[in-house]
């Protein structure tokens, strides 16, 4: 659990938006695209996977 804290798997649990294999993954599980990932990651002001899924429901693209 130290490890978790200490941010070794950080990267597990966000996503990394300089990443384009990973925007595409996520843009194709969430069936948004690329664009609409990064507007939600903007209204979140965050990169947790958590955050940039509720933005895009909030904006009604989920």
């Amino acid at each position: 659990m130290d490890e978790l804290m200490k941010g070794k798997y950080r990267n597990i649990l966000t996503i990394n938006l300089n990443k384009d294999n990973e925007v595409q993954d996520w843009s194709q599980k969430w069936l948004v695209t690329a664009e609409q990932i990064r507007e939600a990651q903007q209204k979140a002001n965050h990169n947790s996977i958590a955050s940039i899924h509720e933005a895009l429901t909030q904006l009604g693209y989920l």
